[in-house]
């Protein structure tokens, strides 16, 4: 899940003009994804 997800930020994420607000959403989804696996590996 964290694979796809981060290949997933890495195509939008590269198909983007890089300004700050790209950096900071791309920034704060793979943050996202990394509490999801968290979760994910801590509950089952």
């Amino acid at each position: 899940m964290l694979g796809e997800g981060v290949a997933r930020l890495t195509v939008v994420g590269s198909s983007a003009q890089w300004g700050w607000s790209v950096r900071v959403l791309g920034l704060g989804g793979f943050l996202l994804l990394v509490s999801i696996w968290v979760l994910s590996l801590v509950y089952g």
